[in-house]
């Protein structure tokens, strides 16, 4: 028989492992989420920027100057991609998805957004953001953002 110190030292000591464990679970959760919405901040202004960039050129293309306000969109492989869609073809992409970014994720219907991932060419992971609009002229485009995520991991990994 143990003595009653002997149990209610074990008891304890189970209740703080479940406790800690409990917590590191939460915090993680919170760290998770504040990550995602800070990714998704991000894309939501390079949306507006890449939205406010699109333009019909004079031979009726479509064209947008954000790579020449963005840096990070002019440098390939640099971790921030933008493309415009109509349907299953591109019709713009930035600078910075070639070699790295081929598939945008599907066409959307004006209106619908989506947040959603994707692979990379190097297989990374990128968060995207898309957007299906109805420009005139033109017809229903889909408008899609997408950041590397190795930095969100890394945080991630650094906080565990």
């Amino acid at each position: 028989m143990r003595s009653v110190s002997q149990r209610l030292l074990i008891f304890l000591t189970l209740l703080l492992l479940l406790f800690f464990g409990v917590m590191i679970a939460v915090l993680e959760a919170r760290f998770r989420n504040m990550a995602e919405r800070s990714q998704r901040e991000l894309l939501e202004v390079q949306m507006l920027a890449l939205i406010h960039s699109v333009d019909i050129g004079a031979d009726g293309q479509v064209v947008s100057d954000l790579a020449e306000n963005e840096a990070r969109l002019g440098v390939p492989g640099s971790g921030l991609y933008a493309a415009i869609s109509a349907g299953q073809y591109t019709l713009w992409r930035s600078p910075s998805a070639a070699g790295h970014v081929t598939d945008f994720g599907p066409p959307l219907e004006p209106g619908q957004n989506d947040f959603h991932t994707l692979q990379g060419l190097g297989g990374q992971r990128l968060a995207a953001l898309s957007r299906g609009r109805l420009w005139e002229d033109v017809g229903r485009l889909t408008l899609t953002v997408a950041t590397d995520m190795s930095s969100y991991e890394a945080e991630l990994a650094l906080f565990r």
